[in-house]
């Protein structure tokens, strides 16, 4: 109340307190406002008394003829007064984001009703309020109703909702209005008719199984069903509470690629065309196929020779020093791999040890992504060079130099993008490394590339237009590798030494560990067996490295680089690189996890679930 207001008030009530006297009679001569039942009646003053004054309150407004009561205000009998009684809300009605719920908050602590108190004539008046509590619920109710209506909210009330509400403990929050939701549909899939690869591998393995004896597994014969291709079902729409249309999430059809040695009926069953081992490949695209199986009775060695077949091959022996298996399918090593390279586009399966020998897994994987990678940069300093080349050349042109373009660039690539020889070098490496493996299209950008080595024929060059057709290619050959991303495959054998092992998958060590190996997978890297360990030599796994024991007192450190997670019972002598934080373990610690928070911050727990025999 500020000071004016409560000056007014002080004269006003000092007044009342000396009532005017006539003929010895105490007679009052001021109006009155009397409230009774909630009405207000005013009477106006006699013999030239004061007109009573109304004022408001925060629970009660009083209006003056159309005009609020906020300081205080003479009344008169003509006059026309309302009152307003506010309340607190009893309830509190919430739609969900989605607009699929409304949900019902009751306040039991305002369920009463605040109704103006009487009060005998007086000179000002100062509404009081009283709170009846409610005999009954039925005016929430139909309040709730009344504002629902209002929110133009078309579901119908649950009526055992809204019951329940009224009843619930404290500001609990009961839906009592419902859309219908949307129904999910489903998107396609592939139901395979043989097991996973590696799976299978791991588990034959672990159950000792004899492979001479037993096959060649997974094996189909022609006619046999390899796989049943399920096609989307659609969802159906929903309603939400104001009666729209509420879209199902869309549905996509898995998209399928078939080799000529399989076929599809209109039943989308997958059939075989032959015998042999059924393929499954692709990311974005799942290719069908059935690799014929090369097998290989005994050790590959100079009398057999170099093993290069397209299919899968099947080494029930050793493959010896010097000797060189590629495979556009499964390896396959019953035996062990002595300094030997092995190749393939699929799995690598060694049965037994691989010491100083060369394992690549999911080969053509690796070499797109390498490629992609180089692609990428060829095509950032191919964009800085044109644009510098244009600007050059422009400049030379305005003060009368003739120079052609491709002198400007020569030298701009002299000077300012030297590395563009060394990129383009390391991309044609690769290419060359990759043999047949690697589609024409990338053999011929490779010699497109060759004229930023050749100044004489760049130097010839006088319109920028005459070398775009090789930005044109980068971009194709791009696209084809982001269309073609390739299955992960895995490499999986028991024990390897001084070897060199890359797959973009995982690789699964199923005996004895690693010793002084370098190893590189797009995946995880795994071990089954609770005796083995890592011991020197460098691991780097974009996933996960899950192991039992790593490191040495002994020799050098044991490097372990993971995007994921570490997991160890056991290390001594390891740094160990997550994301880009590195942390050192010179001394024996055990239990260790390491992983990186969403905000890329290092986290270091104790292992409390201990690797143990999968």
């Amino acid at each position: 109340m500020n000071a004016s207001i409560k000056a007014e008030l002080q004269r006003l009530l000092a007044h009342l307190e000396s009532p005017n006297l006539e003929d010895g009679r105490a007679e009052l001569l001021n109006g009155s406002v009397v409230c009774e039942s909630g009405i207000l009646r005013v009477t106006d003053p006699k013999a030239g008394g004061r007109h009573a004054s109304v004022v408001s309150t925060a629970q009660v407004r009083i209006v003056v003829n159309g005009q609020e009561a906020v300081q205080p205000a003479e009344v008169r009998q003509a006059d026309r007064l309302e009152v307003r009684i506010f309340h607190d809300k009893a309830y509190e009605l919430t739609v969900a984001d989605d607009a699929m719920r409304v949900y019902l908050h009751v306040f039991t602590e305002n369920m009463y009703e605040r109704r103006l108190a009487d009060c005998g004539p007086t000179f000002f008046y100062v509404p009081q309020s009283e709170l009846v509590p409610l005999a009954d619920k039925a005016t929430i109710v139909a309040q709730v109703r009344q504002e629902l209506q209002e929110m133009e909210i078309i579901s119908p009330i649950e009526e055992e909702a809204l019951q329940e509400a009224l009843h619930a403990p404290f500001r609990t929050a009961v839906v009592v209005a419902s859309g219908k939701p949307a129904k999910l549909g489903r998107d396609g899939y592939i139901e395979t008719m043989f097991p996973h690869a590696t799976e299978q591998v791991i588990a034959d393995w672990q159950r000792k199984v004899d492979y001479r004896n037993h096959g060649l597994i997974p094996s189909v014969a022609g006619g046999d069903t390899i796989a049943i291709i399920h096609r989307a079902v659609p969802g159906e729409s929903g309603v939400d509470l104001f009666g729209r249309e509420v879209p199902p999430t869309p549905v996509s059809d898995v998209k399928v690629g078939l080799r000529r040695n399989v076929r599809m009926d209109d039943t989308g069953r997958v059939i075989a065309l032959k015998a042999g081992r059924p393929s499954l490949t692709g990311d974005t695209v799942k290719i069908f196929d059935i690799q014929t199986v090369h097998i290989v009775e005994g050790d590959v060695d100079l009398t057999v020779g170099n093993v290069l077949f397209n299919g899968d091959v099947l080494i029930q022996g050793d493959v010896q020093e010097g000797m060189r298996v590629e495979a556009t399918g499964n390896i396959t090593v019953l035996g062990n791999a002595f300094s030997a390279v092995l190749v393939s586009c699929q799995h690598v399966y060694i049965h037994g040890h691989a010491t100083k020998s060369q394992v690549y897994g999911g080969r053509l994987g690796l070499l797109y992504s390498k490629a992609y990678e180089l692609i990428g940069k060829i095509m950032a300093q191919y964009d800085a060079l044109e644009k510098e080349t244009n600007a050059a050349h422009e400049m030379a042109e305005k003060k009368g130099l003739h120079v052609t373009i491709g002198q400007i660039a020569s030298l701009l690539i002299q000077n300012r993008h030297p590395g563009l020889h060394g990129v383009i070098g390391e991309f044609s490496e690769l290419i060359a490394s990759a043999g047949a493996m690697i589609p024409l299209e990338f053999k011929l950008l490779v010699r497109m590339l060759r004229l930023f080595g050749n100044k004489e024929l760049l130097d010839r060059i006088n319109n920028w237009n005459d070398v775009q057709k090789i930005h044109d290619y980068l971009l194709l050959s791009k696209v084809q590798i982001e269309n073609s991303v390739f299955e992960e495959s895995d490499i999986v054998l028991s024990f390897a030494n001084l070897s060199q092992l890359e797959t973009n998958g995982s690789l699964v060590v199923t005996g004895q560990g690693l010793l002084n190996c370098q190893v590189t997978v797009n995946k995880n890297c795994l071990f089954k067996n609770p005796d083995s360990s890592i011991k020197g030599g460098r691991i780097v796994a974009k996933g996960r490295i899950h192991a039992f024991e790593a490191g040495t007192p002994f020799g050098r450190n044991t490097y372990l680089e993971v995007g994921e997670s570490v997991k160890l019972n056991k290390a001594e002598g390891v740094i160990i690189k997550v994301g880009d934080r590195v942390v050192q373990i010179p001394d024996e610690r055990h239990d260790l996890y390491f992983s990186l928070d969403k905000q890329g911050n290092l986290h270091q727990e104790k292992n409390r679930h201990r690797e143990r025999r999968a």
